[in-house]
């Protein structure tokens, strides 16, 4: 319906998809478009198009809305033909997860097909087309309003349908990618209709071999009558669970791991994780479920919009973390108890966003949704400045808050709020690599569990503390960390197995102690459960620059500033170590402005780094500090870290025959990072030497084992 082309929106230099209907066109045609405009308005879904604008020019209407990228899933059939089983039902969960969340605002789509379904170049599956939807209440409509082939019998007969309409359409289309073709044929639509009605669904085993159960499902999908199908997609899509595997089109790059907006995430073999493409699903949380009320604005003047826009990026990052279903709640009601009677949501975000002076202050909060208990609050505040920029930055920082916040609200049963509120001032501490004492992250996470012995989200904080506390030079306290850290990670994976954290945790032990097969498949389980572990994103950022891709590079950095702080370590880290690799001494001193005189061993070591790479200090200085550091520390892998960073300084100061020996140091103990070896440019003038051909293939040998 109508024309669509890919145009570019100025005022926020984004492309996007417009759809255009001329003055000429059929008046039906045009309150179409209106319907597929407030109808779509309503869904926020990862796998649903965004719809941004509808507008009148010159008598015609247009309808703005997100560009994706890709190819449709009927041209993807046609090239490729029938899909493996793992990746068609990976397909059609995606596309049932996202139906849920179009039936779960109380529409029913009515012309799934493949040609509505773009699949994206990193297998992201992303529904477009709302044309002839639905409100539920709606009981019926014409017949043949709709595509026949993928149309159930009883919306081809014009009888009132709802969602179990759509899991129709969904089981043709499965059968269509698991056979290659479509489950009816017929050279009319009465032909198509009378083997709907008539016949029994057909089996795609008969054309292709396909695991019995799944065939099982499609049939189920395509039955004549609606109560012998699923109860609805959320139950499909469960179902779909145990047979899918990450949706990738052959020859595509690895799927992008689900972040905040402006983040650019690293295709999986960059991580070294090839093997978790045909992985089966990691299993995954209860869904919880939110609602976000539209923000409140306090003030007078231009800048009110920006309330409701803070309110559409928290929706838009908040889809991101998985196993949360958000819900735009209506601004005409702010009872949470009467948003969780008519929205099935657990918790309401409400907030509210003012103007003072040059600044921009925003207030937010989430409540239970059942007795409107305060779960969590957080206040946020930046330079007013570019109010596009302003909207981004607070909108990451307050999604990144609520997650955590979320998160603890979920796992804190009848825990104390004592304990609730020392452990969310641990994260703050672990934030700061703050570990040591009673204020410290670990005597915080330790005081809290004392009162709550039974808070998941402490548990899996402590391991990573301990672990993080083990590594740094210097923290003794008296503890043996290792052994501290290795009991809070048994005790993080036994109780706490079903948050991101704590797999995190275990990978992070198993590649300190050498067990790098073991770190494989507990780094692909954190990763399964939440692609938007802060930690991880420093990661990606630092494999952007050591490949050379520097626009993603800083869009990265920046993106994880915003979401973090400006003296965030782990960011200040990358940038610094990037700059270095590319010779970029503005970004080496940006870092050391940053550091300032703080101190702490972390802190310390990046410091001297920096003024190494920049010549100010003796490479003779720079092994003295952090080879003294390295002695004070029993981790291996801390060890290894030194000897990279001296081999780095060594090139930059021109001295490769140092640089060798450091370089050999690390490969003698524990060093696996290939990537490092083959791309870091400051190693550029060691290639060519005998002994770095021994050093690459050591660490490769040790990778492979890794991998393996």
């Amino acid at each position: 319906m109508g024309v669509v082309y890919l145009a570019h929106d100025e005022r926020v230099g984004d492309d996007v998809a417009l759809k255009v209907l001329p003055a000429s066109f059929d008046p039906r045609a045009r309150e179409r478009l209106r319907q597929e405009a407030r109808l779509a308005r309503r869904v926020s879904h990862e796998n649903v198009a965004r719809i941004h604008d509808l507008g009148e020019d010159q008598g015609g209407l247009f309808l703005t809305m997100a560009y994706v990228p890709g190819r449709p899933l009927d041209q993807v059939l046609a090239s490729e033909g029938a899909q493996p089983p793992g990746r068609a039902a990976g397909i059609a969960r995606d596309l049932a997860d996202a139906i849920a969340a179009v039936h779960a605002q109380g529409v029913v789509h009515r012309d799934l097909k493949p040609a509505n379904c773009q699949l994206t170049p990193r297998g992201r599956v992303v529904l477009l087309d709302f044309g002839i939807a639905r409100a539920l209440h709606e009981a019926s409509a014409s017949r043949f309003s709709g595509t026949p082939v993928y149309m159930a019998p009883e919306q081809c007969l014009g009888e009132a349908t709802d969602g179990r309409a759509d899991v129709y359409s969904l089981g043709a289309i499965l059968y269509e990618l698991l056979t290659g073709e479509a489950p009816f044929r017929g050279a009319s639509r009465d032909a198509l209709l009378t083997q709907k009605l008539e016949g029994s669904p057909p089996d795609p085993r008969g054309r292709r071999n396909v695991p019995a159960e799944l065939a099982r499902l499609v049939r189920r999908c395509l039955a004549r009558d609606p109560t012998e199908r699923p109860a609805s997609a959320s139950a499909l899509e469960a179902a779909l669970l145990s047979f899918a595997t990450i949706t990738l089109s052959p020859g595509a790059p690895a799927p992008a791991l689900a972040s905040p907006a402006g983040l650019h995430a690293t295709p999986a073999e960059d991580l070294g994780l090839e093997e978790w493409r045909e992985s089966a699903p990691t299993e995954r949380e209860a869904e919880r479920a939110v609602a976000v009320l539209p923000f409140r604005f306090r003030g007078e003047g231009p800048h009110a919009f920006l309330a409701e826009a803070l309110s559409d990026e928290l929706i838009d990052l908040l889809m991101l973390t998985r196993g949360l279903r958000v819900v735009l709640a209506p601004a005409t009601e702010r009872d949470p108890r009467t948003l969780a009677a008519t929205l099935g949501v657990e918790a309401v975000v409400d907030g509210v966003a003012q103007i003072d002076g040059a600044r921009v202050r925003v207030k937010a909060r989430l409540v239970g949704a059942e007795d409107a208990t305060p779960l969590w609050s957080g206040r946020f505040d930046g330079e007013l400045g570019d109010l596009f920029e302003v909207q981004e930055r607070l909108g990451m920082q307050i999604a990144e808050a609520l997650r955590v916040g979320f998160t603890t609200a979920v796992h804190a049963g009848d825990a104390p709020r004592e304990a609730v509120a020392l452990y969310l001032r641990a994260r703050a501490a672990l934030r700061d690599s703050h570990f040591s004492g009673a204020s410290g992250a670990v005597g915080l996470l330790e005081a809290a569990l004392a009162r709550a012995p039974a808070l998941k989200p402490a548990m899996s904080a402590h391991a990573i503390a301990c672990l993080r506390a083990w590594f740094i030079p210097g923290l003794d306290q008296g503890r043996d960390w290792a052994e501290a850290a290795q009991a809070s990670v048994r005790r993080a994976r036994a109780q706490a197995g079903m948050l991101a954290e704590s797999h995190l945790a275990a990978g992070i032990l198993a590649v300190q102690e050498g067990r790098y097969a073991t770190a494989n498949a507990d780094l692909r389980r954190a990763l399964a459960l939440d692609p938007r572990l802060v930690r991880a994103h420093a990661d990606l950022a630092r494999q952007h620059g050591l490949h050379g891709r520097v626009e993603a590079h800083t869009a990265s950095l920046a993106a994880l500033f915003a979401a973090t702080r400006p003296d965030y370590l782990p960011a200040l880290r990358e940038k610094l170590r990037v700059g270095a690799w590319s010779r970029n001494a503005r970004a080496v001193e940006e870092v050391l402005e940053v550091l300032g005189r703080d101190p702490g061993p972390d802190r310390e070591m990046m410091r001297v780094y920096a003024q190494g790479v920049l010549g100010r200090l003796a490479l003779a200085d720079v092994e003295g500090v952090l080879l003294g550091l390295a002695g004070h520390s029993r981790n291996p892998r801390f060890h290894t870290f030194v000897r990279q960073l001296l081999t780095e300084v060594a090139t930059a100061q021109g001295d490769a025959e140092r640089a060798g020996d450091h370089l050999a140091a690390a490969a003698e103990t524990s060093l696996v990072d290939v990537g490092w070896v083959e791309a870091c440019g400051l190693l550029d003038g060691l290639r060519g030497d005998v002994a770095f051909a021994g050093v690459r293939r050591t660490v490769r040998a040790r990778a492979q084992r890794i991998w393996r």
